[in-house]
């Protein structure tokens, strides 16, 4: 064996010791992937006019070499660049040469060198910010690849079991809180299974921020996800104080309607039109709700005075459309009689009951936060300030009132 060729051979050895995923394509020759390190984020612009988006990582570089008979004495190494973020004309007239001028300086085993250099410099020397306008998608999807293949090779402490897990087996959620994929599976089915979907968000009790849909979907699958969705809707409607309910038995859908103040209402579900004022088939903008259900008429059916009213109703509105609104109008005046005995206030904006546990009578509801008066029920939205002018008005029926049947009253006496 030459000196030239041991000299080789040891370069060979040494460098696939130091980097085990070399690859040798012949005797003296090989290829390596070269991640590039960054000295700090890239900015790039995707493709349409979506705002610039911040990347951490490049596609590494391939380093092709070849150590000809002569090296490292007399010949220089030969050697080839390709990375998607490089052309190969630059490779050719800058980066080759900058690489080779190594070699140059020292006559010596330089293979490790370049490859360094390559590692700790090539950013400041190859990058083009060319690139980042020509092909952002190759470089934000490469980002995106790389920044998971990171993750999960990290080792996380789920919240929900308390076990600190790898990556590959947890889930980040768009808050960056990071639990294991098995413990949100079963938290988020759970959840949504037993209706509680206010609550199906980051299970980080100082976060609360909602889960991105597609994840969602991810974790707890198809039927869940539509189940989800569907509570979702319902419990918004529910919020709705303009909400309707479908006068139909069949199909009782909850219905939005689009203006407030229209009579003509189209249930969503099975398309029957109906009046809102009166809950009956529709009649037309100009034909009077001669049969407009009033609470006297409900007491009326209930009591079933005078003699016989009960099956005139039911002939009218249907009876189980009477028995339905029966057992609501109970419910009602029980809540409300429970309401009077406890000292509760509903807002006068969603209808949310409100108890006044402390404080003065200036209240603000827990759900749609509007300011209002615990004494009278009126709203203060109407006042430029916040609200208190309401009990420093002379005609108002709250007038010097602000702490009227309160504790702090009370303990002033």
């Amino acid at each position: 064996m030459s000196e030239d060729e041991d000299e080789r051979m040891l370069e060979l050895d040494a460098l696939t010791a130091i980097y085990p995923e070399l690859s040798m394509t012949g005797p003296h020759s090989g290829s390596l992937y070269i991640d590039i390190d960054l000295p700090h984020p890239i900015s790039i612009h995707p493709s349409g006019d979506a705002a610039p988006v911040e990347i951490k990582h490049l596609p590494p570089v391939l380093f092709k070499f070849d150590l000809p008979v002569g090296y490292p004495e007399t010949a220089p190494p030969k050697i080839m660049l390709d990375a998607a973020w490089m052309t190969p004309e630059e490779c050719r007239s800058k980066h080759i040469p900058a690489l080779l001028q190594l070699w140059e300086e020292a006559h010596e085993p330089v293979i490790y060198t370049m490859i360094d250099w390559i590692t700790t410099n090539g950013f400041e020397n190859f990058f083009n910010d060319e690139i980042t306008r020509t092909n952002p998608d190759l470089l934000l999807n490469h980002d995106a690849r790389s920044a998971q293949q990171e993750f999960e090779r990290e080792s996380f402490l789920c919240q929900i079991c308390q076990y600190r897990k790898k990556g590959a087996v947890c889930t980040r959620l768009d808050c960056s809180h990071v639990y294991c994929t098995e413990c949100l599976e079963a938290y988020y089915t759970a959840l949504i299974t037993q209706g509680y979907i206010d609550q199906v968000k980051c299970a980080e009790p100082t976060c609360g921020k909602r889960v991105d849909p597609s994840q969602l979907r991810a974790l707890v699958g198809d039927e869940l996800y539509e189940r989800y969705q569907t509570l979702t809707k319902k419990f918004e409607l529910e919020a709705d104080p303009s909400t309707l309910i479908c006068p139909r038995d069949s199909c009782q859908a909850l219905i939005r309607p689009r203006n407030k103040e229209e009579m003509l209402c189209i249930c969503s579900e099975c398309k029957f039109a109906f009046c809102r004022k009166c809950q009956r088939s529709w009649h037309g903008y100009y034909t009077k709700c001669n049969n407009r259900l009033t609470p006297e008429l409900i007491v009326a059916y209930l009591d079933d005075e005078p003699e016989g009213e009960r099956v005139r109703l039911e002939m009218i509105f249907g009876r189980g459309f009477m028995a339905r609104v029966g057992r609501e109008y109970l419910i009602e005046k029980q809540f409300e009689e429970y309401k009077e005995k406890m000292n509760i206030q509903s807002c006068p904006e969603c209808d949310t009951p409100i108890e006044r546990s402390s404080g003065c009578n200036k209240m603000t509801c827990t759900k749609c936060r509007t300011p209002f008066c615990f004494l009278c029920g009126q709203t203060l939205l109407g006042y430029a300030s916040n609200g208190y002018e309401h009990f420093n008005e002379i005609y108002s029926l709250c007038y010097r009132q602000l702490f009227t049947n309160t504790e702090i009253e009370e303990a002033a006496q």
